[in-house]
């Protein structure tokens, strides 16, 4: 998959396009009845903020991060059937939060938001994802998933999942999970003759990049490039 690199702060997209972003900042992107892949890759750096306008079409948002600062991401769906699959996944050494809010504006409008973090050292996160459909805004999807694995001892881990639904003609869910990993999995795979490190790290990327939307050879080099950063 080839990906263009978006060095402007505020790209209007009108055909169907693959992203990549690689530096912090605060981003606006507006997507006119297009099909658009987006993947975001931070390391050690700063704030991010992405605005995201639909006015038709659809996105997949991919991010992953390590050891990054606080994301801040909001979704505007403004047309009718206009959909957003974000994917945020992230290894966290320090405190670090996440905001995501998703509008629903247009009626037959989808969402899905599913976030995955691990917490190694000093790190803790806070997911805080509002949705909200506005009354009248017949047919939404909407649907939220959270989960963080803690591989530290920091018990400061918080999710906070909001849906603001002010119309009955619509579907909503959301779940959470904040915990570690079933150890019997881990003792699977050592009776199998693998390390106990090389186990966490199969899960991790597992966790962590299999859910992205992204093509096998850029998860393959995802795990390749992530995998020595777990330290147990």
């Amino acid at each position: 998959m080839n990906r263009i690199l978006l060095k402007d702060k505020l790209i209007d997209v009108k055909e169907n396009t693959d992203l990549l972003i690689q530096k912090a900042g605060k981003y606006e992107i507006n997507i006119y009845d297009s099909n658009v892949n987006v993947l975001t890759i931070l390391e050690n750096d700063n704030d991010i903020s992405v605005d995201i306008n639909l006015y038709g079409g659809s996105l997949s948002y991919n991010s992953i991060s390590y050891n990054g600062k606080d994301q801040k991401i909001n979704v505007n769906l403004n047309k009718e059937n206009a959909s957003i699959n974000i994917n945020n996944s992230l290894i966290s050494t320090s405190k670090e939060d996440v905001y995501i809010n998703v509008n629903h504006n247009a009626p037959m409008t989808n969402s899905d938001v599913y976030n995955a973090a691990s917490t190694i050292k000093d790190g803790s996160v806070l997911f805080d994802v509002v949705s909200k459909v506005n009354k009248g805004m017949k047919g939404c999807n909407v649907n939220q998933d959270s989960k963080i694995i803690s591989l530290n001892d920091t018990n400061k881990n918080k999710v906070n999942p909001v849906l603001l639904i002010d119309e009955y003609d619509s579907s909503a869910r959301h779940s959470c999970f904040i915990g570690k990993f079933n150890e019997d999995e881990v003792f699977y795979m050592q009776s199998r003759g693998i390390k106990k490190k090389d186990a966490y790290n199969l899960l991790l990327n597992g966790f962590l990049i299999g859910k992205l939307d992204i093509s096998d050879e850029e998860k393959e080099k995802l795990n390749n490039k992530w995998r020595w950063k777990y330290e147990f």
